[in-house]
Parts: structure tokens; sequence; C-alpha cells
């Protein structure tokens, strides 16, 4: 199980803080470099710890449409690459 600590704009876990003032993640102190949408998707994890969220929610929170990254046949531009 991991613990987390929340303080103000610094959530930390174990080795980890995600700092949202600065929009950094730190790996036992060090800054570890993220796109600015996988920042906006850990974020949005670490302040829903024990929530099963769903692509469509995050999708829609992320990016802003429910539907977003699914091809006109319904499936993930990414799992039709791997098929």
């Amino acid at each position: 199980m991991t613990s987390a600590v929340a303080s103000g704009a610094l959530r930390q876990f174990e080795h980890f803080a995600i700092d949202t003032s600065r929009g950094a993640v730190l790996r036992d102190g060090e800054t570890i470099t993220l796109r600015p949408q996988s920042f906006r998707v850990l974020q949005y994890l670490a302040a829903n710890p024990g929530r099963l969220i769903s692509k469509e929610e995050l999708f829609d929170r992320i990016w802003g449409e429910p539907n977003c990254g699914r091809s006109a046949g319904g499936t993930s531009p990414w799992s039709s690459r791997t098929r």
C-alpha cells in the first residue's frame, strides 16, 4: 500500500512528489520531466485516490472530449496498432 501525503500544492508518495504549483514531479528530490498532458493525467489520478477512473472520464477531464482518442471504428488508434 502506497502512503500519500498532501500538503497544499505538494502531494508525496513514498519517493515521489507532485508539485502542482510548479507543474513538476520529483523523485527523491530530483525533477522528472513530463509532457504537460502526462502531468495533468498524473495530477488528476493522484487527486482521486481509491477511485476507479474510466477512460471516458479521463479523456473528458484532460482533453475535454469524452471520445477523444477513438477512431471511427470505435477502437483507440493506439490499440489498433498493436493488433
